[in-house]
């Protein structure tokens, strides 16, 4: 028959099984995270924007499809940056009031188109800009 432990060991196995259980949690600190308990948001720089379709009125309007042709709605992606930094621009040229008060302000159409190049001596600087 089994004799049973005597008291100051059995304290000491106690304590440290729960030191290592402890230890063991602690270890584990990205323990939900590895389950997938934790959510995560989703990235914005991964989202793509897709133009909204456009359906017409009867299917005998659809235009005939065109492997690899580019989506009629979809934006160049030039025109989609410009569209994104700068908003909806006038797409007939003319400036806004804001615009116009604002170049007036500074000035710009008094400006030689050069003259706001200014080198300083002794700085270097490529053959392309000095012309």
């Amino acid at each position: 028959m089994r004799q049973p432990l005597s008291s100051p060991i059995r304290r000491i196995l106690q304590a440290s099984m729960v030191l290592a259980i402890c230890l063991g949690i602690g270890a584990c600190s990205n323990l939900k995270k590895s389950l997938g308990m934790i959510r995560s948001a989703p990235d914005e720089f991964n989202v793509v924007a897709r133009a909204p379709l456009g359906l017409p009125e009867s299917l005998d309007e659809f235009p005939e499809p065109r492997p690899g042709a580019a989506r009629p709605q979809e934006l160049e992606p030039t025109a989609m940056a410009q569209h994104a930094l700068f908003g909806g621009l006038l797409s007939d040229g003319n400036r806004s009031n804001g615009e116009v008060t604002l170049i007036a302000a500074a000035n710009m159409h008094a400006l030689e188109p050069r003259e706001y190049l200014v080198i300083e001596p002794g700085t270097s600087v490529s053959p392309e800009i000095r012309q």
